[in-house]
Order: structure tokens, then sequence, then C-alpha cells
């Protein structure tokens, strides 16, 4: 199985959420920009990666196995406005909130080796990364 395109389209789906997310916009041209954007995100996120709970029984039984990887990414932008009309009149409103719960865990334990068995396991290694981008406003006039 491929980490990394778990990875990305697991950070693909959270951009899409995202983008998602109503926003409310007004644009008059006699009198500025006036920008009022609301949004709310919930995320839950579990990823988990194991090659643990392995028994070896028998007499020289062994049970090899590789490595658990769990990579986990979330990324959230909420309320971004991008203003490039060189007004001098802007007026913007943001609120955002984000609640974000992730569990991420990686492990190769809780092996048994019977009467001269062997249990050989890899690495466990979990990354997880979170990122969130609340209420920016960039542009000529703000």
């Amino acid at each position: 199985m491929n980490f990394k395109k778990i990875a990305i389209s697991a950070a693909a789906g959270a951009v899409m959420l995202a983008a998602a997310v109503p926003a409310m916009a007004y644009y008059h041209p006699m009198s500025g920009v006036s920008v009022m954007n609301t949004g709310s995100i919930n995320n839950t996120s579990v990823n988990v990666a194991n090659t643990g709970l392995n028994a070896a029984s028998g007499k020289h039984a062994s049970v090899t196995t590789g490595s658990a990887v769990s990579l986990q990414e979330t990324q959230n932008m909420i309320n971004t406005s991008v203003d490039s009309s060189k007004k001098g009149s802007v007026k913007v409103s943001n609120f955002g909130s984000i609640n974000n719960t992730s569990v991420n865990g990686s492990n190769t334990g809780l092996n048994v080796a019977g009467y001269k068995g062997s249990v050989k396991t890899g690495g466990a290694v979990a990354g997880q990364g979170v990122t969130n981008v609340v209420n920016t406003s960039v542009g000529a006039g703000m």
C-alpha cells in the first residue's frame, strides 16, 4: 500500500471540504468592497497502521513483519478574501470556527512467540500534521 498516496488523498479531501463551506461576499463598485464571511469546519479523523498481534506457536515457528507507518495530514482554509480592486473603502467581517479531532497511531507490538518461536517486526512510525488558516484578507484596498 502506498502511504504517500493515502496521505495526499486525505489532504486533498480536507482542502475540498474547506472549499465547500458556504461563504457570502458582497461587492458594490460605487462604494468600494464589502466582504462578510462565515464558516464552520468539523474534522474527525482516525488513522492507524498495525502489524502487531501476531503469534508464532509450535516448535521453531516464526513471524516476520514489515514496518507499520501511519501518516496523517489535515489542512483547512476558511474565509480567505482576495481584493485587487484598489478601491479605498473596504469593510471585511469574518467569522471562522474549526474543530479538529485527530487520532493517529502505529504499532508492531502485542506479539507472542511460543516454545522456540520468534517474532520479528519492523519499526512503528506515526506522523501527524494539522494546518488551519482562518480569516485571511489580502489585497490592494485591504
